[in-house]
């Protein structure tokens, strides 16, 4: 049951935007509204979002579906169908109330399809471990065919005249 009482003094409208976050999978940017002041504030809401390549999301100001009561926290979200697979997103909430309040807060994220990363990640190790097997087989074929012929032909030829050990009770032939 709330209880309002009137107070003696000015009415103070003051209001912070607190935990600013992307949730790219949801596709929703979520925050909280926090009234500092004592008045009972009906904020509105504009959303901002800049990636690597410019302006991706903005949303004139609307009114949130919430009223704020003086030391409460709302707990918000705001759709956005549209988020890139891949990019770097900084996010940007103004909201502003009646009696002059305006209050800014943001997040930035990096948005990376992980699947896809470590699929083109273990790609490339795999390029690079078969170019390297063949980098080796085609030195060693290299280095086989560097020979002198001769050589090669002396070294069989020694190989296959091999004269046997000596045996015997070590008498002179």
């Amino acid at each position: 049951m709330p209880l309002r009482l009137r107070v003696a003094g000015p009415a103070l409208a003051a209001l912070t935007v607190e935990r600013v976050r992307l949730d790219a999978d949801a596709g929703r940017i979520t925050y909280e509204l926090v009234n500092r002041g004592n008045t009972v504030l009906a904020p509105r809401v504009a959303v901002r979002a800049d990636g690597v390549f410019g302006e991706l999301l903005d949303r004139a100001p609307h009114r949130v579906p919430a009223r704020v009561a003086p030391g409460s926290r709302v707990a918000l979200s705001e759709p956005w169908s549209g988020v890139p697979s891949f990019d770097v997103v900084d996010v940007r909430l103004t909201v502003t109330a009646a009696g002059g309040v305006r209050a800014e807060g943001s997040a930035s994220a990096r948005l990376v399809p992980w699947p896809a990363a470590a699929g083109a990640g273990a790609g490339a190790v795999a390029a690079g471990v078969a170019a390297w097997f063949a980098v080796r087989h085609v030195v060693r074929r290299r280095r086989r065919g560097a020979r002198p012929p001769e050589a090669d032909s002396a070294a069989t030829e020694a190989a296959t005249r091999r004269e046997p050990a000596a045996t015997g009770t070590g008498g002179k032939p």
